[in-house]
């Protein structure tokens, strides 16, 4: 029999042959099992910071998971309309152990998920002439404020690849529909763009030290 600070887990001998374990977001206070049906119970307990379900008839890890966290679910919803105990589950997707029974035996599951990001410093290019001279850089153009510059700077400081992705796509789009880029789709093609009034280097391109 396995065990996960001291609540019971897989057990080939028992008539539970599937479940999962979860992290709590709260630290509990009470040892209880809640009884969902038959076949489905989850326990909690002071010493671990996990919740436990103990499910039947699981034969993947995929069903193990969904099926213990909705019997995880309604357990902690009993227990706090009881006015037991106030839980909730955190991460699900990234931290858990889930446990089913396969054709050759028990199997055991532990995922874990770490998230990292991964930074750069900007890039400086030296330009030189062909004595070797070293070539004063052209004066940045005065940066003017354009509305999709929040969703840029929005997009570079979350830890969200999903939230950087559209924040991005909102700072691209608001880029499109300003007035200069309006009028270069209504000329069409074959006619020249109208003279920019803004330089859309200065809108895009501004050094991340300046927010």
């Amino acid at each position: 029999m396995a065990s996960l600070a001291n609540v019971q887990i897989a057990d080939k001998n028992s008539i539970f042959d599937s479940g999962a374990a979860f992290l709590l977001t709260q630290k509990c206070d009470i040892d209880r099992i809640v009884t969902i049906s038959a076949d489905r119970e989850a326990e909690v307990s002071q010493n671990s910071p996990y919740v436990v379900a103990r499910i039947k008839g699981a034969t993947n890890a995929t069903d193990a998971f969904n099926d213990s966290r909705e019997v995880v679910q309604q357990a902690l919803d009993i227990l706090s309309a009881q006015g037991e105990a106030h839980l909730t589950t955190r991460n699900t997707q990234d931290d858990s152990l889930i446990w089913w029974r396969g054709p050759s035996g028990q199997v055991l599951r532990f995922v874990s998920v770490s998230n990292m990001s991964v930074t750069t410093g900007l890039a400086k290019v030296v330009v030189t002439d062909k004595d070797g001279n070293v070539v004063p850089p052209t004066p940045q153009p005065q940066a003017i404020y354009h509305e999709g510059l929040r969703y840029f700077r929005l997009s570079q400081t979350t830890d969200d690849l999903f939230e950087a992705f559209r924040n991005m796509y909102l700072a691209f789009e608001s880029l499109l529909e300003s007035p200069i880029m309006a009028a270069g789709r209504v000329s069409g093609l074959g006619t020249p763009w109208p003279q920019p009034t803004v330089d859309f280097r200065s809108l895009v391109f501004i050094n991340r030290q300046q927010n």
